[in-house]
């Protein structure tokens, strides 16, 4: 594998490890509770995408 790849297959799994934080999510949740509150549809299709991230496909 080139030098390259490596760099690019390290960056995505350092990217969806940082996105797949607690923290994280409950940070993004927090700034679109707006938008949750205005429409309650996003809000869920948000959690099953946490779900999916959090554990792999379900």
């Amino acid at each position: 594998m080139k030098t390259f790849d490596k760099l690019i297959d390290f960056m995505i799994k350092e990217f969806n490890n940082h996105n797949k934080q607690l923290k994280n999510i409950l940070r993004r949740g927090w700034t679109r509770k707006k938008t949750y509150l205005g429409d309650v549809s996003l809000f869920v299709q948000d959690i099953r995408k946490a779900i999916k991230w959090i554990f792999g496909s379900v």
